[in-house]
C-alpha cells in the first residue's frame, strides 16, 4: 500500500488540490507500528502551498489560430486535402468530427464575445439572444448550477449578433447553442463537452503554458474591455463579480502598464 500510493503521488499530472489529499491519507499510515523503520528513511511529508497564480490571457493571435482551425475542420469535405493542424498534423475529419467542430466555434464565439462562464453557455438557448435590443438575457436556472443566483443581462456585439441572426436562418429547427440537430442538447453535461476543448489545446500547443481554455476568452474579455477605457465597475457587472477585487485581479500591474501610466505626465 505504502509502495502504490508514493507511486501515485509522484505522477507530474496531478494537481495540488488532490496530492495534499493523498499526502493527509499516507501521514497516519506512516505511523503504524510496522511501518516505523520505513519511516525512519523516508523524509518527512509536507503539504505543498497552493501559489498565487496570475489568470493567463489568450492572446489575439491564439484566438484568431483557434476560430481558424474550427473552421477548416468545418468545411472540410471527404475528397480534399486533409487538414494541418497547427502542431503540422494530417486530420482527416468525419461527419462527426465536422459537426463537433462547428459547436466548438459556436461556443468559443460566444465566450469570445460575452465572457460568460462554460457553464452558462452550454445550457444556453437561442431564444434569449435578443437580436433586436441586442442582449443576451442568462437566467438562473437550478439544475444548470450557474454560479449567479439572478439574472443576467449582457450586451451583444454587433458581430455575435450577426453569427447568432446567420444561425438561426441556417437551422431554424434548432433549439439550443450546442444542439445536436434534434432540438436536444449534443451533450450530456460540460464534462462530456470538455475533452473536445482539452484536444484542441492540445493541437494548438497550449499546454504547459497554464491557461484555462474557457477562462482564458472569459480573460482576455476583461482586458478587451480595460484596453478600451470601459470602467471598472462596468466591468465587474459584465462578468459576474461579487467583488470587485476579484475583477482587479485580473488586471496585475507590470512594467509596460506602468510605463504608460508615467507617459500620461508628459503630455500637453
Amino acid at each position: 500500500r505504502l509502495d502504490r500510493d508514493r507511486a501515485y503521488s509522484s505522477q507530474p499530472h496531478l494537481s495540488v488540490p488532490s496530492l495534499n489529499l493523498r499526502l493527509q491519507i499516507l501521514k497516519p499510515f506512516l505511523r503504524w507500528p510496522h511501518e516505523r523503520y520505513t519511516t525512519a528513511h523516508i523524509p518527512p511529508i509536507r503539504l505543498l502551498r497552493r501559489e498565487k497564480r496570475l489568470i493567463r490571457v489568450l492572446s489575439e493571435t491564439d484566438v484568431a489560430t483557434w476560430f481558424w482551425m474550427l473552421q477548416a475542420i468545418r468545411r472540410h469535405r471527404p475528397k480534399r486535402p486533409p487538414v494541418r493542424l497547427p502542431n503540422s498534423t494530417l486530420f482527416h475529419p468525419n461527419r462527426k468530427q465536422r459537426r463537433s467542430a462547428a459547436l466548438r466555434e459556436r461556443f468559443l464565439r460566444v465566450a469570445y464575445d460575452t465572457g460568460c462562464r462554460s457553464s452558462e453557455i452550454f445550457h444556453l438557448e437561442l431564444s434569449p439572444f435578443d437580436l433586436e435590443q441586442g442582449l443576451l438575457r442568462v437566467e438562473f436556472k437550478q439544475r444548470f448550477a450557474i454560479k449567479e443566483r439572478r439574472e443576467k443581462v449582457i450586451p451583444l456585439t454587433r458581430r455575435l449578433q450577426r453569427f447568432i441572426a446567420a444561425l438561426r436562418k441556417c437551422y431554424p429547427n434548432e433549439r439550443y447553442l450546442l444542439d445536436d440537430g434534434r432540438g436536444r442538447l449534443a451533450y450530456t453535461s460540460p464534462g462530456a463537452f470538455a475533452p473536445q476543448l482539452q484536444r484542441d489545446r492540445a493541437a494548438l500547443g497550449f499546454n504547459g503554458r497554464g491557461v484555462k481554455l474557457v477562462h482564458g476568452f472569459r480573460a482576455l474579455y476583461a482586458h478587451r474591455l480595460r484596453e478600451r477605457g470601459a470602467p471598472l465597475d462596468a466591468i465587474k457587472n459584465l462578468l459576474g463579480h461579487s467583488d470587485i477585487k476579484v475583477t482587479e485581479g485580473y488586471f496585475p500591474a507590470s512594467q509596460t502598464r506602468e510605463r504608460a501610466a508615467v507617459a500620461l505626465l508628459d503630455g500637453p
